[in-house]
């Protein structure tokens, strides 16, 4: 994990976990694909999908409001990116370009992502993450998610 930055945040009790992890995901899209190790890989994924929708109306909505040229580019390129982010929970052999890919564990460490951060969200063993870190980018982001 050497090369690797690594932040450790707690959970907040305010806020569903689905929306902090989107809104997250959207902060890191401009640097690289995104992976998340979680125990329900399905369940996570359709409902951090359910607010990344929302996210995107969000956009368009503030896109409609503003009458700023330059805020209207920006937000023109972040709702395009958005629109054609790619989310899975398979078997990351059978989609390894997927721009957001959940999975469990044992499933990346048979097939370790190529992603520029990576989110853990279930309780993982040191040694794991060394495996699950192996084919990240220099300077990723490690984010490891506790309970709170």
């Amino acid at each position: 994990m050497q090369g690797l930055i690594i932040v450790n945040r707690a959970r907040r009790s305010n806020v569903p976990f689905s929306k902090e992890l989107a809104y997250e995901i959207q902060e890191r899209c401009i640097y690289g694909n995104v992976a998340v190790v979680t125990d329900k890989p399905v369940a996570l994924m359709s409902s951090v999908r359910k607010q990344w929708l929302r996210l995107i109306r969000l956009a368009e909505r503030e896109r409609a409001s503003t009458l700023n040229h330059a805020r209207k580019y920006e937000l023109d390129q972040s709702i395009w990116r958005m629109q054609n982010a790619s989310f899975t929970a398979q078997d990351p052999a059978d989609d390894p370009v997927a721009y957001v890919s959940f999975a469990t564990a044992e499933r990346f460490r048979q097939f370790p992502p190529m992603c520029s951060t990576l989110y853990i969200v279930e309780p993982v063993e040191k040694l794991e993450k060394h495996m699950l870190t192996s084919w990240m980018t220099r300077n990723g982001r490690v984010i490891i998610y506790g309970r709170t």
